[in-house]
């Protein structure tokens, strides 16, 4: 099962956190239920948009750190900038009816400073990653030291996991191909691969777009991001 985040702005205004809603430009009405309706295909693109991005969950609240669902390893994580802090007491009447919306649903609700943020040191940490890769994406990570694309497992009657070593042979040979990942008698090939990346090139270039549009609301001390997560 996958796990999404909620995430909230709220920037200090004379000693009062006041709610940042980002997501107002794409609103679209509401639907028959009352929730409101959201121009998805605008809202995707807006830099304060976070989509699925594990790796960041790790570093934000320790969420989905090395693990993936139902426990498989993806790596050795992260270290996260806090362990989830909850909401914050003076959190904005906005944020928290969301948050209540959500119920038992929501999980992990923590809180972060942009000051914490820029000062978390993205680019002298490094991790290591592993997943499960097809052929091609097996090509792409010996010419690039790191696949496109990867599964924290994969299985099913027709895939077969191979070694490295068994995945260069089956390539070699013509049974495996990058052109179609089903190879010799209709078998879906995997190996395993891992390597070294900086926590920067980890979460993506998109998260410091996010910082960068959240550096434009006001002095690091007086932005903050509120979030919680829901599988």
């Amino acid at each position: 099962m996958g796990c999404d985040i909620h995430f909230h702005i709220e920037v200090k205004k004379d000693t009062v956190w006041q709610h940042h809603d980002w997501r107002e430009p794409h609103k679209q009405g509401v639907y028959n239920d009352s929730s409101t309706k959201y121009d998805y295909g605008t809202m995707f693109e807006n830099p304060l948009w976070i989509s699925r991005n594990y790796d960041l969950f790790a570093i934000l609240a320790d969420v989905r750190n090395g693990y993936g669902f139902a426990g498989v390893k993806t790596g050795d994580g992260f270290i996260p900038i806090s362990q989830p802090r909850g909401l914050p007491a003076d959190v904005t009447a906005e944020v928290r009816s969301e948050s209540d919306g959500w119920g038992c649903d929501g999980h992990s609700h923590s809180w972060l400073t942009l000051a914490e943020l820029q000062a978390y040191d993205w680019d002298e940490q490094s991790t290591q990653q592993l997943g499960w890769v097809n052929p091609a994406e097996y090509l792409s990570f010996k010419e690039n030291g790191k696949p496109n694309s990867w599964c924290g497992g994969v299985s099913g009657g027709r895939i077969v996991h191979v070694s490295n070593e068994g995945m260069d042979r089956l390539l070699k040979s013509g049974e495996a191909s990058a052109d179609d990942i089903a190879g010799d008698q209709d078998k879906y090939y995997y190996t395993r691969v891992s390597w070294e990346e900086s926590y920067r090139d980890a979460v993506g270039a998109a998260w410091f777009r996010t910082m960068e549009k959240l550096a434009e609301l006001d002095k690091p001390e007086n932005v903050r991001i509120i979030f919680w997560f829901d599988n």
